[in-house]
């Protein structure tokens, strides 16, 4: 019978600090051969190696969530990713820090539903939104609920984004609603996204890009010619500039305001998760 190969394991130590022997569970462990092939073939047999204990390097996942198509692939181009898809996020790993891009579709009516396994060092509600607040222009971009350690250095609008469940789409309801709560901008996913952080106990930041002004409005038809990511249904699309063809200037002038806004939001994102990733976590140990 053939003794397997024994492998001691040394405590992990501060460059320049003695060896002060061995212990815990770590003492002597059976190592397969297979695991030893970089060996010479003479000296498996019977002999004592020894490998270093090191600690394991904790990496940080953050989860960016966007509710349209638009978003989440101008946040995927700031790390060079390909774009999301329903059900197939984007992924990007550096030495400290994992991102995670998911679309949730609008209203987040495509949130994962599995949240207690596995769930993330933070989550990033990221998009475009309608202003409430006058001051604020297209191209805006406004945090809120993030915590100060978080805090980018970069300097953008701080205040409440407000959920609704519907589309505020006139100068007076938005006027109405700005008066009503105070928030300075309007979604309809980040209450969502919210309860989800804290069932989970995670950190949390809702960060919104301005797609439509306060004093500009915002046609609720343009809901139907969308599919639940915001991209185009070609047939309803057509339907419906075909039946009402004075949308295609509103159509327009939203595409030009939502693709700049979605630059600024990429660009805000990134400040984000740089600052997340500059705060170290503390090591652990297999």
């Amino acid at each position: 019978m053939r003794i397997p190969t024994q492998v001691r394991y040394k405590p992990a130590r501060s460059p320049g600090t003695p060896y002060r022997g061995f212990g815990g569970a770590n003492t002597l462990k059976a190592c397969p051969r297979r695991h030893l092939t970089h060996i010479p073939r003479f000296f498996r047999r019977n002999h004592t190696y020894y490998r270093y204990n090191a600690p394991r390097v904790v990496r940080r996942r953050l989860v960016i969530l966007t509710a349209v198509a638009l978003e989440g692939r101008a946040i995927a181009t700031a790390w060079g990713l390909p774009a999301p898809k329903p059900g197939k996020p984007a992924r990007s790993a550096n030495v400290a820090t994992i991102v995670e891009i998911r679309l949730v579709g609008i209203g987040a009516t495509h949130m994962p539903a599995e949240r207690s396994r596995n769930p993330p060092h933070g989550i990033i509600m990221a998009g475009l939104a309608g202003a409430l607040d006058p001051s604020l222009r297209v191209g805006d971009v406004v945090l809120d609920d993030c915590p100060a350690d978080y805090h980018p250095l970069t300097q953008f609008r701080a205040g409440k984004i407000v959920a609704s469940p519907t589309v505020i789409a006139t100068p007076a309801q938005k006027r109405a609603l700005f008066e009503q709560t105070g928030a300075l901008a309007v979604d309809m996913e980040s209450a969502i996204a919210r309860a989800a952080a804290t069932e989970m106990n995670v950190p949390f930041v809702s960060i919104r890009a301005i797609s439509d002004a306060a004093d500009e409005s915002l046609n609720p038809a343009i809901l139907k010619m969308v599919d639940a990511f915001g991209k185009p249904r070609p047939m309803s699309l057509a339907l419906t500039l075909l039946r009402r063809p004075t949308l295609i200037p509103g159509l327009i002038r939203l595409g030009k305001s939502s693709n700049f806004a979605a630059r600024n939001l990429a660009t805000a994102v990134y400040a984000i998760v740089q600052q997340w990733s500059a705060i170290e976590l503390a090591p652990s140990r297999e």
